[in-house]
């Protein structure tokens, strides 16, 4: 028996905007949300969803109303919007839905309880209009390969981000315990100096909830004095009073570096991530105070008022004072420095001889929009807007953007230069020292010795034009300028062979 039902689906199905959605979807939550997280990518994210979740439910309504095509449409956009309505306001069914899709998928599942994205219900009316507006057309071969790629963009949403250590609790042996989404738990025996994987809490444990405000997690009253309080501020600053809370006096400031949480954005793979501290609680046995500190691990306060840093498994405290750090976090950077070092002499050929715009005229173009890209890079910013997913799929490009510029470099800088005696070496010294000046500002904002990423990028560019203008300098006061060959007959410059 033909199933009318079935059939307008699968018409639906192949419907450009429904296909537009899957896409946007994918995009969206592999991209877009990692490039520029904010509200907007957020509930874009869910409105694209929304398009086409309901033709993921309609052929299994289909075949229990297999000649209701009204009915069927009405009943699958229903249940779609009442159950997101649920799953984003009711807690259990969200924690349900949440551990089924973490079994499913064998990661922890991303998905958010957030009222907020109710607003995104609307987008159910376009799904609507696209039931009751599309005609139904058999042999459509493509809804089948549509839907599965509904399928995957649903499941293969964006994984929840790994935020490290984020729970803190005693448990009933007295026995101090820290949890982390992702990668479990672990407790330990000597107040948060060591630790070992715990079997007994694969995921987050009721102790640790997300009802209670952060500001009420983050003060603790010390159990062996009441009158001595701990609280973390919003700018990271741990302060602790001696009056139950009368007065406060800074005790430690956990605050990061921009270049540090560049760095951790890296690690977590998003642009935004949970600093920490997240959460705080003291050991019974020891008195420590011990703090989750998201991707940083932890920090422990002895009795006597000592800090220490702690690492928890991949969870550790970044310095950027290794050179793998700084790598991992100006990789573009000094492959943008490499491309000064490319594109020096043949800018160079530019600025010394006046003539050479005209003798090269396709050549110049070619060094005019190679230099505009590579602005273009520079000013994207690329340490602090790239996260993991954009780096590496930016760096291979970059890197072939590199050897092109070497290739303009060689053909147009240095056999330019080598016409004329002891300018190709001077040339390449140059080079090498505008892009050391180029980088030096940046290695600088690492270390916090300037203070954003905006004045190293302004710093760099000032560099590299200053060393530009002084090679240009000291090799028209030190090195002669050839005279340019002259026809007798017209009194014009010669063109070059």
């Amino acid at each position: 028996m033909r199933n009318k039902s079935l059939n307008h689906t699968l018409s639906v199905l192949s419907h450009p905007i429904v296909i537009g959605a899957v896409v946007l979807l994918l995009v969206n939550d592999h991209l877009l949300r990692r490039l520029w997280p904010s509200v907007i990518t957020g509930k874009l994210g869910d409105a694209a969803w929304l398009v086409f979740a309901p033709l993921m439910i309609a052929p299994l309504i289909a075949l229990l109303f297999p000649n209701r095509q009204r009915l069927t449409g009405v009943l699958s956009i229903a249940l779609t919007g009442i159950g997101f309505a649920l799953i984003k306001t009711v807690g259990p069914i969200h924690a349900i839905t949440q551990a089924g899709l973490s079994w499913m998928l064998g990661w922890p599942s991303g998905l958010r309880r957030d009222p907020t994205d109710l607003l995104t219900l609307p987008a159910l009316g376009l799904t609507w209009w696209l039931w009751t507006k599309t005609r139904t057309r058999r042999g459509r071969t493509i809804s089948p390969v549509v839907l599965a790629f509904a399928l995957f963009a649903t499941t293969a949403n964006v994984p929840y981000y790994d935020e490290g250590i984020v729970c803190v609790f005693v448990d009933e042996d007295q026995t101090f315990n820290v949890v982390s989404l992702w990668g479990g738990s672990w407790t330990t025996h000597d107040g948060g100096l060591t630790w070992r994987q715990s079997d007994s809490h694969e995921q987050i444990d009721e102790e640790c909830s997300y009802d209670t405000p952060l500001s009420e997690r983050l003060t603790v009253e010390d159990p062996s004095n009441p009158s001595i309080r701990y609280r973390v501020t919003d700018e990271n600053i741990v302060e602790r009073s001696e009056d139950a809370g009368a007065s406060w006096v800074e005790d430690i400031d956990l605050s990061l570096t921009e270049a540090q949480i560049a760095h951790y954005s890296k690690v977590a793979d998003s642009m935004t991530f949970l600093q920490g501290p997240l959460d705080a609680a003291f050991d019974p046995k020891t008195g420590n105070l011990i703090l989750a500190m998201g991707l940083q691990g932890a920090a422990v306060r002895t009795p006597e008022g000592d800090w220490q840093r702690i690492d928890i498994d991949r969870y550790e405290y970044v310095d950027m004072k290794s050179f793998q750090s700084i790598w991992d976090l100006l990789a573009a950077e000094l492959i943008l420095a490499a491309g000064v070092f490319g594109l020096f002499p043949a800018v160079l050929c530019l600025l010394l001889d006046t003539s050479y715009s005209d003798k090269y005229e396709g050549k110049t173009t070619i060094i005019f929009i190679t230099w505009v890209l590579w602005l273009f890079v520079v000013f994207y910013s690329p340490a602090i807007r790239l996260p993991s997913i954009g780096r590496d799929m930016a760096l291979p490009f970059l890197s072939l953007f590199v050897l092109i510029l070497w290739g303009v470099n060689a053909v147009l800088g240095f056999g330019y230069m080598e016409e004329y005696s002891g300018r190709a070496d001077k040339a390449g010294l140059f080079s090498l020292a505008a892009a050391i000046l180029f980088i030096l500002p940046y290695i600088l904002w690492t270390q916090a010795i300037i203070p954003t990423y905006t004045i190293a990028m302004i710093t760099a560019l000032v560099l590299t034009v200053a060393a530009m203008a002084s090679a240009v300098w000291w090799l028209r006061t030190h090195v002669e300028l050839p005279e340019e060959p002259i026809d007798e007959a017209s009194g014009e410059v010669k063109d070059s062979e």
